[in-house]
């Protein structure tokens, strides 16, 4: 703990050292290699960085009793394709979510903030647009929104003023949108939040056994939990 204001945005934590009551991260900086010293490190990383035959991280020594949560649980695939335009075309201004039969792009909401659409693919279809060029996904957009709101993807084209679109899956820094728990593993994310050697903490949507795990309620919710964790452990 205390390491986060001393990190830079743009550092990279790649390796773990600890053992009872210590803890040396290694990070690559913008400035280069830094090893930092703590008698405690709060893990969020997101559950992607810490699975793989290349995680993001190292943990020297492995963590063993974590393993079997880590490699339990899975990381959903997300696409994303947001839409800035100049002028709100949809007849409700702040709609919430549809949920349409669209193929590719099923589900979009609005932006209280302005004329912003979003439209959400996970699972296959995120794995099947992933592997296409922004164009073709802009495309896909375009479609689903003439399906939905009966307006043609010229007069889309029209009030366009910029796009945006994200692979989660293929981000370093997460590795997939959020975690969820197959079938028959439903005590593996108490399993992953459990301390180790009251020196490693663990926080993250992931780590939420009460039903919230995938949602931004239960990544906040497990930053508390961890915190009295940590708390206890420094008494």
């Amino acid at each position: 703990t205390g390491l986060h204001s001393r990190l830079h945005i743009n550092t990279i934590v790649k390796k773990i050292r600890w053992d009872h009551g210590s803890v040396e991260v290694e990070a690559q900086t913008p400035a280069g290699t830094r090893t930092l010293k703590a008698a405690r490190v709060l893990v969020t990383v997101p559950l992607g960085v810490l699975q793989g035959e290349n995680p993001g991280i190292v943990f020297e020594p492995l963590l063993l009793e974590k393993q079997q949560a880590i490699d339990g649980l899975e990381m959903g695939k997300v696409v994303k394709l947001t839409l800035h335009f100049r002028s709100r075309f949809w007849p409700v201004e702040n709609f919430g979510f549809i949920h349409s039969d669209d193929e590719w792009l099923p589900t979009w909401w609005a932006d209280e903030r302005g004329a912003v659409l979003t439209g959400w693919a996970g699972g296959p279809r995120a794995e099947w647009l992933s592997q296409e060029d922004e164009g073709s996904i802009l495309a896909e957009g375009f479609r689903a929104l003439n399906r939905i709101f009966n307006i043609e993807p010229d007069t889309l084209g029209d009030l366009l003023i910029d796009s945006w679109w994200h692979n989660w899956t293929q981000d370093q820094f997460s590795r997939g949108a959020y975690s969820y728990t197959p079938v028959g593993n439903v005590g593996l994310p108490q399993r992953l939040a459990e301390p180790v050697a009251q020196t490693l903490f663990f926080a993250g949507e992931a780590t939420d056994s009460t039903g919230e795990q995938g949602t931004v309620q239960a990544a906040l919710a497990s930053g508390k939990r961890a915190a009295k964790e940590i708390n206890l452990s420094l008494r």
